[in-house]
């Protein structure tokens, strides 16, 4: 699996603030890509597990219009805010769009387009900031 993507997106409910960091990850064993957040500015705790784009497409394709608590059952981990933060992941790499004019309603975004820009990134391996975290903390305590 390589990260083949790093960017910046703000809340759902607050989208303009880039406050969220998340990995776009590809695993071309089974040519899947798959999400996680890995930082976020304001507080609030979240699990940085790896989401799989087919799962998340599973998951959504059965309804129309959804709010993000839907993606609460593709984590292991139950923290509020993982739902949340996912969907503004998605809704960044337009996977999720706002239905109407509310933020909190979503339908699936272009998930074909998604993959083609991705496409272009594929050769992308980018430095894990969690697993090189959890390292740190490693060696600070074996001092």
């Amino acid at each position: 699996m390589r990260i083949i993507k790093q960017d910046t997106c703000g809340k759902v409910s607050a989208s303009d603030n880039p406050t969220l960091t998340y990995n776009v990850c590809y695993n071309p064993t089974d040519k899947s890509y798959l999400f996680r957040v890995i930082t976020n500015n304001t507080g609030g705790f979240f699990s940085p597990e790896w989401i799989a784009l087919d799962d998340i497409e599973k998951a959504l394709s059965k309804h129309d219009t959804f709010s993000a608590k839907i993606l609460d059952s593709l984590y292991a981990s139950k923290s509020a805010n993982n739902a949340g933060f996912l969907a503004a992941a998605l809704k960044a790499e337009g996977i999720l769009v706002a239905e109407r004019e509310t933020r909190r309603l979503h339908k699936l975004g272009d998930i074909d387009d998604f993959k083609k820009r991705m496409q272009k990134l594929l050769k992308n391996d980018l430095p894990d900031i969690i697993v090189e975290q959890q390292a740190a903390k490693e060696k600070a305590g074996k001092k």
